[in-house]
């Protein structure tokens, strides 16, 4: 009887413990961080493929192959509690795509379109260790188009200025309060509608196109982010 009763004193003075530390770090923790990320956006074409094989004509076929490609740019992250967090910031994305004309020859190009997102996103934490927790993150982006994009024989024009897809993201990130946040994780965006279309003209980029095809927005990502040092306090 008298283990038992040690025993569950035990149990409550840890739990205690653990509670009050954990309520300490929530409140010498900073509740605003800033930091950047890094990421490589690939073309998973979960909804729908965006690469494009079509016979335009008796002698011409055409191919336009969604590409790898970057983002980068800077966050901020509001925290409410240990576990829970606000993250939005701004990114500049550059998508890549190849094109191959086949006829008399092979003529190959490579269209640019650039674009910013706007994120928006919850994120709770699952804590896995001291120092590392486990991300999950649920929300929206808003992407901007500036401007259509011309090379030759081929031109893409946006289909809108802004475009909202839905964010998922997991990952986990390392917290050091003298080095500051390490976050590896991966991120899915679907974009609800599609982002530009690819016009394809023979001789010159003018007068009407001899085939045109819509290109959407969604991707798959592998992020890499960091946080700056916390100014925590004391």
């Amino acid at each position: 009887m008298n283990k038992q009763i040690a025993y569950l004193f035990f149990l409550t003075f840890y739990s205690f413990f653990t509670f009050s530390q954990v309520v300490l770090e929530e409140k010498n923790q900073a509740k605003t961080l800033f930091g950047f990320q890094y990421s490589i956006a690939y073309p998973l074409n979960i909804v729908k493929n965006n690469d494009i094989i079509q016979q335009v004509d008796s002698v011409t076929l055409l191919e336009i192959k969604n590409k790898r490609s970057y983002l980068f740019g800077m966050e901020i992250r509001q925290y409410f509690t240990h576990i829970f967090s606000l993250q939005t910031g701004i990114n500049f994305i550059r998508r890549n795509y190849d094109n191959t004309i086949t006829n008399d020859s092979i003529t190959t190009s490579r269209l640019q379109f650039i674009g910013y997102e706007i994120p928006c996103m919850a994120l709770a934490y699952l804590r896995l260790t001291k120092n590392i927790y486990m991300d999950n993150a649920v929300g929206f982006s808003a992407n901007f188009y500036p401007s259509d994009v011309a090379i030759p024989h081929f031109y893409g024009m946006r289909k809108r200025w802004v475009n909202f897809g839905l964010l998922a993201n997991v990952g986990w990130e390392i917290r050091n309060e003298n080095l500051g946040i390490f976050f590896i994780g991966f991120s899915y965006q679907y974009q609800f509608k599609h982002m530009f279309d690819i016009l394809y003209f023979k001789s010159d980029v003018t007068g009407t196109g001899n085939s045109r095809n819509q290109i959407g927005g969604s991707y798959f990502s592998l992020n890499f982010k960091y946080f700056f040092p916390q100014n925590s306090k004391k």
